[in-house]
């Protein structure tokens, strides 16, 4: 399933090249709840060098937060 892909995304967000990062988040972002152990690398790229890569964490970040909210209610410390 999804969760099979993350391991493979969070070591494409320490690439060399910005735009794989930048991918990298945005798949995560489209697996939701699914992509959770890949906060921490996610949190590292919101500070990224690169402010496209910055952007796309923190969207990640969020659609995976508001999803995982979504399915267990507000009180899961996601966020």
């Amino acid at each position: 399933g999804a969760k099979s892909a993350v391991p493979a995304l969070v070591q494409a967000l320490q690439d060399d090249y910005s735009f794989l990062r930048v991918g990298a988040c945005q798949a995560l972002g489209r697996l939701g709840p699914a992509a959770q152990p890949a906060l921490p690398a996610l949190k590292q790229c919101a500070a990224d060098k690169d402010p496209n890569v910055q952007r796309a964490a923190v969207k990640a970040l969020e659609r995976i937060s508001r999803e995982a909210m979504a399915l267990h209610g507000s009180d899961t410390g996601y966020l």
